[in-house]
């Protein structure tokens, strides 16, 4: 058994912080989300933090020139975090602006996971970073807090797979992943006309037709999610590791081709933190 990170540098935990907070201000520099304020209020139901806020304060947040300020002052934040300027103050701005922002889409009950392993891996570096300079103030740092952070950016996104799997088992039972489930993501999504269906390579509205795809994505949609289950082994075994980042990485370039779904951010962040920092660590040993 091998705990992942054990002798991780420092330079770890910065390499996340490019990456993470860089991914963040693409997307909210990108993501304008200003079509939410051309809609009737009766279609949303106010996600959280909204939620915990008086239902004013959602209707004022929703408007196109606040979802522009979001988006402007996190997205800048999380560009500055990611060059490491004034990294807790900018970084605490670019998760607040970024927390608002995927509460202000998921508030339209559009689930889209997508985005909850980068939201908690943005959070866990914040306090992370936090609880650092907590430690120096109270004389507590030393050497051996470098391994902490990837290690627990790890556990979280590795929780968002579980929790994903998990739901997804609870809410369909088992007969979700022997049923023709596969082939109704693949033509609903298709049918959405998201970005992704868009791409020559998405063939989601042919996956129905064809037996023979249909039949490797019956197959395949059972070990994603076994995989999924048992993603916090990759906290403790090297080998799972290598067999979560040969599984995971393929699927989600492999559910652009047939979801019409491209988890990209998260494929990032496994390539990352399970293959580019082992890699690194190892070549400097």
């Amino acid at each position: 058994m091998r705990i992942a990170f054990a002798d991780a540098a420092p330079s770890a935990t910065l390499t996340l912080r490019r990456v993470v907070f860089g991914i963040w201000a693409l997307i909210l520099l990108s993501d304008p989300a200003v079509g939410l304020a051309d809609l009737p209020s009766i279609v949303f139901e106010p996600a959280v933090p909204w939620a915990w806020l008086p239902s004013i304060a959602f209707d004022a947040g929703r408007t196109e020139s606040a979802l522009l300020v979001i988006r402007l002052i996190g997205g800048g934040g999380a560009l500055l975090a990611a060059l490491g300027w004034r990294f807790r103050v900018t970084a605490t701005i670019a998760v607040l602006g970024a927390t608002m922002h995927r509460a202000s889409i998921s508030s339209l009950a559009f689930v889209n996971h997508a985005p909850m392993a980068l939201l908690l891996a943005s959070w866990c570096l914040l306090l992370c970073a936090w609880a650092d300079e907590r430690a120096k103030r109270d004389g507590m740092a030393g050497e051996n807090s470098a391994p902490w952070t990837p290690f627990l950016v790890l556990a979280v996104i590795l929780y968002s797979y579980s929790a994903t799997a998990i739901y997804r088992i609870s809410h369909g039972d088992l007969g979700l992943l022997s049923g023709d489930s596969i082939a109704y993501w693949s033509t609903r999504n298709h049918a959405l006309d998201l970005w992704e269906s868009a791409l020559p390579i998405a063939v989601g509205d042919h996956v129905a037709s064809q037996p023979l795809l249909l039949a490797l994505l019956r197959v395949g949609f059972p070990w994603i999610t076994l995989m999924e289950l048992l993603a916090p082994m990759a906290l403790f075994s090297g080998r799972f590791r290598v067999a979560f980042a040969a599984t995971m990485i393929p699927f989600h370039v492999l559910s652009v081709v047939v979801l019409s779904v491209f988890f990209w951010g998260n494929s990032i962040l496994l390539g990352i933190l399970l293959i580019w920092i082992p890699l690194r660590e190892r070549r400097s040993a």
